[in-house]
C-alpha cells in the first residue's frame, strides 16, 4: 500500500495580512479544486551556424499558472455565504489577494493572486446550484511540505 494522499479535507481559504496577525478564511462547500499547472516558457536560441538542423533552447520565464475550484453555491443569511461572497467580490473588484491551499497532509501552496473568473452554474428544479471560480497566481506560490 503507497502513501498517497486523499483530497478529502483539503481547504482553500482567503488570506488578510501577514505572519502572526493574518487570519484565513476558508471557503466553504468546496467539492474540487484543480491546483496550479506552472509552465516555464521555452526560448530559442538556435544559432545561425548550427548545421546540425536542430533547434535550441533555453528556459525563460516561469508561469506559475493559476487554480481552479467548484463548489456547491450558498446564499442567504449564512456565514458559508460571506465566504464564497469573498471570492465574487474579488473577482468583480479585480483586487490582488493571498490564497492558500491547505491538504490533509499539513502541506500547504501558499501564493498571491486574483479570483480572473467567477461563474454560476445551472440552476434546475433537483439539481444543487453550483459555482466556478479561477484564481490566477501573481508571482511565485510557495510549496511548505508536510511536516515529518
Amino acid at each position: 500500500m503507497g502513501n498517497a494522499t486523499l483530497g478529502l479535507g483539503t481547504t482553500l481559504s482567503v488570506v488578510v495580512g501577514s505572519g502572526v496577525g493574518s487570519t484565513k478564511t476558508a471557503i466553504a462547500d468546496i467539492t474540487k479544486i484543480t491546483p496550479p499547472k506552472g509552465k516555464t516558457a521555452d526560448v530559442d536560441n538556435t544559432i545561425l551556424a548550427a548545421t546540425a538542423g536542430f533547434k535550441t533552447s533555453q528556459p525563460g520565464l516561469i508561469d506559475a499558472g493559476g487554480a481552479d475550484i467548484e463548489g456547491h453555491l450558498i446564499y442567504g443569511q449564512h456565514s458559508e455565504s460571506s465566504q464564497q461572497s469573498l471570492l465574487y467580490t474579488a473577482w468583480y473588484n479585480r483586487t490582488l489577494g493571498n490564497y492558500e491551499i491547505a491538504f490533509p497532509s499539513g502541506a500547504t501552496l501558499d501564493f498571491s493572486g486574483y479570483v480572473n473568473g467567477f461563474e454560476f452554474g445551472d440552476v434546475t428544479p433537483e439539481g444543487i446550484v453550483t459555482f466556478k471560480a479561477s484564481l490566477k497566481i501573481n508571482g511565485a506560490p510557495t510549496f511548505t511540505p508536510a511536516a515529518s
